[in-house]
Parts: structure tokens; sequence; C-alpha cells
């Protein structure tokens, strides 16, 4: 009996299937290892990988959509590359692909192209940076070390979300004396959303940076703390000539409770002529 190979449109109704079951089992490892074995032995991962070279760019993020839920750790090297192709979709793809995959080096992979030149780019590999997790912490501080532009801000932020205590000293470094405005605003903040009372003189120190996005950063990082210490120095800032720091050294004051309370009464009932010049920015 003559066995039929499969059609294209066969191979990927299989495809969608598995897929569609490999996402309902993510957190099940010995059932997706099962499924992404047979992807392998029926030769779905070879055909959707020898896609990733096709002219057609609908066909080259097809195969890399698929390949992030079958295509395993042999899949992440080809992956990789489409990270520099010519689509920006196809490029997207790739990235979400890669942090389905949630691996070490696809974290590297991932936090190389944090410096891409289209921003839109960065944004979406930030974006699956953070879906990794943890593996993405240390690729992300060596981004971060360098202090190079864009890359470095979106690094500094994904680290904050990531609640990443093993990157506090690369933070601290940026936050004290990144060239960059908003990269010390970045790291200021992010070292607010880790919370971990050892930064809180990093914190007092930002607090007194000469660029307002950097002292309005420090305000929110001090709530976050929560740290009375911080209780006369947010009581300063509540007379900054910029509206936004005003607001945030406010709103920090309101978080603490107690300790807050007297200097933010004091505040509302201070006079406003000595912060009339400070204008709101959006």
């Amino acid at each position: 009996m003559m066995i039929r190979w499969p059609r294209s449109w066969e191979w990927d109704i299989l495809a969608t299937l598995m897929s569609e079951r490999l996402a309902r089992v993510e957190r099940i490892g010995a059932e997706r290892e099962r499924l992404s074995e047979a992807a392998v032995e029926i030769g779905l991962a070879r055909r959707y990988a020898g896609m990733l070279h096709s002219p057609r760019r609908w066909y080259r993020a097809r195969a890399a959509e698929n390949l992030g839920h079958f295509g395993g750790e042999e899949a992440v090297a080809l992956l990789g590359r489409l990270l520099d192709d010519r689509d920006e979709t196809v490029r997207a793809v790739a990235a979400r692909a890669l942090a389905r995959i949630g691996t070490g080096e696809t974290a590297r992979l991932l936090a190389r192209t944090l410096e891409d030149p289209s921003e839109l780019t960065r944004l979406r590999v930030a974006e699956n940076l953070q879906r990794v997790g943890p593996a993405a912490e240390e690729p992300l501080a060596q981004v971060l070390s360098r202090q190079n532009g864009a890359g470095a801000v979106l690094a500094a932020q994904v680290l904050g979300n990531l609640g990443a205590d093993v990157a506090r000293a690369e933070l601290a470094r940026a936050a004290r004396g990144a060239a960059s405005t908003d990269l010390r605003a970045q790291a200021t903040l992010a070292l607010g959303k880790i919370s971990n009372p050892g930064d809180l003189p990093t914190l007092l120190g930002a607090a007194e940076d000469p660029a307002w996005p950097v002292r309005a950063q420090a305000a929110n990082a001090l709530g976050m703390v929560g740290d009375p210490e911080a209780v006369p120095v947010l009581r300063g800032l509540v007379s900054d000539g910029e509206w936004w720091v005003r607001l945030n050294a406010a709103r920090a004051l309101a978080g603490l409770g107690t300790p807050g309370e007297g200097p933010c009464w004091s505040c509302s009932a201070a006079p406003t002529g000595s912060r009339a010049t400070g204008r709101r920015r959006r």
C-alpha cells in the first residue's frame, strides 16, 4: 500500500492543532515534551525550519510562530537569525517565538536586539524579555552595563518590572552616573520597584538630580520603598519647581501613612507662591 505524503495545507492544519494543544499544556512538562518529540519525529519541525528561508514574509512568520511552540532548543539559532529579518512583522513573531521557548540562550538573543534601530522592534523585544522571566535578568544587566542609548533604558525598565535583585548594582550605577537623563530616571524607578532598603541612599541622591524627570522618579521610588527616613527629602520635593515632582512626592508621602501625614498636611497648607513658576509637564 502506497503511503501518501501530506499536502501543504494538511501540514498547516496539523501544526495548528499541535500548537493549540501545546499552548494548553504549557506548564505540564511531560506531555509537552512528548508532543514536541512527536513534532520532530513526523518531520513537522523540519518542515517549518525550512520555511524560515522562504522569500515570502508570511511563510517565514508562520514558520517562526510554529517553531516557538514545538521547535525546542534546536530552533533557537534559526529563530535568532530572524531577529535581523528585513521585515518588522517577522522580527516580532521571531521574538515572541523565542520568548515562548524561554531559555537562557533565547534571552541573550533577545537582549542583543534591544539595541535594534527600530523603536517598534525594541519595544516588542522588551515585552518578550519580560515574558522570559528570571532567565533574562543576566543578559539584561549586561545590556544595561553598557549604558548605550534606548536599549539600556529598556533593559532598566524590564529589570525593574522583573524585580531583578541581581541587577541592583548596575541599576544603582546607572541611576547615579549615566549620561542619559532617561536612563537615570528609568534606573531610579527600577530600584523603587525592586524596593531593597539597601538602595535608599541611591534614591535619596537621585532626589537631588538636576534633571526633573529623575527627581520625579526618585519620588515615585521612595514611595515604593516606603522608608520613613525619606520623609524629609519628600517634604522638600513637594516644593519642587516641577509639577510632576511635586505630585509624585505628595503621593509618596500619602502612601507612607502616619509618618507622611504631617508633612502632607503642612504642604497643602503652605503658600503656593514659591511653587508658582513650576509648569505642569505631560
